[in-house]
């Protein structure tokens, strides 16, 4: 998003929460709800969007750093091992395909790396007997496969990771200005009459349509977040909720570190999870304009369940058409607060079912890899039809290779 588009997406949360506290006021009226309705499912796709779009740029940025040093630090003892047999026995043709040292590894364009290094592992297999007397072993080589494939994977080509930025933002752009045509020509129009027959729920709404510049205010989250053994901890989880809203979401970096900016000035919860790790709360933190607040939090081993609050599912899919249960069971009405789901290598396809395993009806949503789905319980729920009659939720890989998911629920009921 651009700092305008924080700025006005910040305002359609507050009008879209207005709307929802004061719900038994307008909702005898059809033209209102199914206004209000549009409204939030614009709001929901721009999330959605942004979630894609930052995921672009962080897989340009952050992945690509992590995962290029794991991938040349993985290949470059191999390549070595591999130039010292080929020099001892004079096969110049294997020396020539393999002579790459660390340093030019790291100096590889990105496009290119992954090829170089499968070069490597592929020279290395074809003379693994020979190579045993020289510490490479199958297992080395499963684990040079494991880092190109997920280099390969989660680091785009430029020129596919442009195009697919440039999408996302035209995306973007399309939807705020439809979320705009909603509010100017639909929502404010239905908002007259209450001009006179609810004059403060009418001035509220005015108040909530006013935007705020939050990008002259410079209010930021700054945390790290470290293990028992004081090394920062990766991909750590940082919500800031308001009203069982998560309204910022961020992951930290390789050095367990984060910055979150813009932050609209006001009192939020914060949550910090990760599984394998207990999850941490702050109550009540405050976030003053143009203020820093600096948390440093410990994270120590241990499981999320339905007594912390939080519930987290995952699994794996084989590949397509494969369909996984992901559900808790038993369900109460509509048991969650919040829900988001994740994928790692291929779009899956989300759906609720009276059966374990059945298939996919006209209700369903699609999630993409490294593009998040965050969701509200009551609207997760409504859309699928996730209710005591259809208590599993299925997970229907799309894609031609397996993939992980995860659901992380928050106040599960089971």
């Amino acid at each position: 998003m651009t700092d305008g588009q924080e700025n006005k997406y910040s305002m359609y949360r507050v009008a879209e929460k207005l709307l929802d506290d004061n719900n038994i006021i307008w909702n005898g009226t059809p033209a209102f709800v199914t206004t209000k309705g549009a409204f939030s499912a614009k709001i929901t796709a721009i999330f959605n969007a942004t979630q894609q779009q930052q995921a672009i740029i962080t897989g340009i940025s952050t992945d690509k750093k992590v995962l290029k040093v794991s991938v040349i630090d993985t290949a470059a003892p191999v390549a070595a091992a591999v130039i010292a047999y080929a020099s001892q026995t004079n096969n110049n043709e294997l020396l020539d395909a393999v002579n790459f040292t660390h340093a030019q590894l790291i100096a590889t364009r990105d496009d290119m790396l992954a090829g170089r290094c499968q070069t490597i592992h592929d020279k290395a297999n074809a003379n693994l007997v020979a190579l045993a007397a020289y510490g490479i072993t199958a297992p080395v080589l499963t684990t040079l496969q494991n880092a190109i494939t997920a280099y390969n994977t989660k680091v785009p080509a430029p020129g596919t990771a442009k195009q697919s930025k440039k999408t996302a933002t035209i995306n973007l752009r399309n939807l705020f200005k439809e979320t705009d045509t909603i509010l100017k020509l639909q929502l404010d129009k239905l908002m007259l009459p209450y001009k006179t027959t609810n004059s403060d729920f009418y001035n509220n709404y005015l108040g909530a349509r006013e935007i705020i510049d939050l990008g002259g205010t410079h209010t930021k989250l700054r945390m790290f977040v470290k293990g028992e053994n004081n090394l920062g901890i990766q991909n750590v989880t940082a919500s800031l909720i308001q009203n069982n809203l998560v309204i910022y979401s961020i992951e930290t970096d390789a050095d367990g570190k984060v910055v979150l900016k813009k932050i609209k000035p006001g009192t939020y919860n914060l949550k910090v999870q990760k599984p394998g790790f207990e999850a941490k709360y702050e109550q009540a933190l405050k976030f003053k304009a143009g203020k820093e607040v600096v948390r440093t939090i410990v994270l120590v081993p241990g499981s999320s369940n339905p007594a912390n609050g939080i519930a987290i599912i995952e699994g794996d899919v084989p590949m397509s058409p494969s369909i996984a249960n992901a559900t808790p069971t038993n369900i109460n009405g509509t048991p969650l607060t919040h829900v988001i789901i994740e994928t790692t290598t291929e779009t899956i396809r989300i759906y609720a079912s009276a059966t374990a395993n059945g298939l996919p009806g006209p209700v369903f949503f699609d999630v993409l890899p490294g593009a998040p789905v965050n969701k509200l319980g009551t609207t997760f729920a409504q859309e699928l039809g996730f209710n005591d009659t259809k208590p599993f939720l299925l997970v229907q890989n799309l894609g031609p290779t397996p993939t992980h998911y995860k659901f992380t629920f928050d106040n599960l009921e089971v």
